[in-house]
């Protein structure tokens, strides 16, 4: 185990008592740089020959693993962990900046190790996958509390948990981390981290339609604002399903640009310059119900300034379309 000590007090005693009780480094927090933090104790870990990357010491792979402890314990569950920054209505979701997933795998296998309790690997999606035999729900909701404590001193990124059910038998495993998944799903409402343990019935989206009537008019606009901002806090009441929210933004962004164009007689590569054009792609970006609803407004924005442009420009009156 590391065992680094941060203080403010620099009085030499204080760092001879912490090396006494077998610190490996005594750092002051006046003269840390938290962005080298990660990258200090990768390096003093590496030193005292701590393996990181969440791998079991033998490097067993986690399917051997898993039916390890199902054998030993007649049972294991898959956690899916990931880190997402908090979701609000001023930007979309931030990549993490200097959290080395080495560092977070090697914090969350410090805790698994002390309560025993099973092992974290390097899994896709950008996700960690963890097994453990942990069977009581409650449990392991403190358990993770305290993860999230250690981890919020590294990143201001929440900490998302998916939880299986038991697995008893060999052959179950993948249903049940493609379960977990399923379960990590209620993240896309989440303002904050959570831990995801059940089975939600998604409800379906409701409707999202840009209107035909005297497009680009004052009223129009009003109107259409409105209705975005409707459609997301009743997807976000209802919790309906983000797949069928994401396709409805997505249809609902290319009828007000097809509006736009027609009206103004103009190509998308003219109302969205440099390949900032509103694809798919991007709006899979969204992770939450607030980045998307971000996203929604950022793309009306950017056609009402177009609008606006070539309403200076010309003298041009509002009309429908079809």
């Amino acid at each position: 185990m590391l065992f680094v000590v941060l203080s403010c007090y620099e009085d030499f005693s204080y760092a001879q008592k912490a090396m006494e009780f077998g610190a490996t480094r005594y750092l002051l927090k006046q003269e840390l740089d938290e962005e080298e933090l990660p990258d200090l104790l990768l390096r003093l870990a590496k030193e005292k020959g701590i393996q990181g990357g969440g791998q079991p010491e033998t490097e067993m792979g986690w399917r051997t693993y898993a039916n390890k402890l199902v054998e030993e314990n007649g049972f294991c569950r898959v956690l899916i962990l990931w880190l997402q920054k908090a979701s609000d209505d001023e930007k979309l979701k931030v990549e993490p900046e200097g959290v080395n997933e080495g560092l977070i795998c090697g914090l969350i296998q410090e805790f698994l190790d002390i309560a025993h309790a099973g092992r974290i690997f390097l899994y896709e999606k950008g996700a960690l996958l963890a097994l453990v035999k942990i069977g009581e729900l409650e449990e392991i909701r403190r358990f993770l509390r305290r993860v999230e404590s250690q981890i919020n001193l590294y990143t201001d990124q929440h900490l998302h948990v998916a939880v299986s059910d038991e697995v008893s038998e060999r052959n179950a495993l993948l249903a049940q981390i493609e379960k977990a998944f399923e379960r990590g799903q209620a993240s896309f409402y989440a303002r904050k981290g959570g831990i995801y343990a059940r089975d939600l019935q998604w409800k379906s989206a409701p409707r999202l339609k840009a209107g035909k009537q005297d497009v680009w008019s004052n009223q129009w606009r009003e109107n259409t604002e409105a209705e975005i901002r409707a459609f997301i806090r009743k997807c976000e009441t209802e919790k309906c399903s983000p797949e069928q929210v994401r396709e409805t933004a997505m249809r609902f962004v290319q009828e007000l640009v097809f509006a736009t164009e027609r009206f103004f007689d103009a190509g998308s590569e003219d109302i969205f310059p440099e390949g900032r054009n509103p694809s798919y792609a991007k709006l899979l970006e969204t992770g939450t119900i607030g980045e998307l609803e971000y996203w929604l407004l950022k793309v009306w924005k950017e056609l009402e300034i177009y609008a606006d442009t070539r309403k200076k420009t010309s003298n041009m009156k509002s009309k429908p379309f079809s």
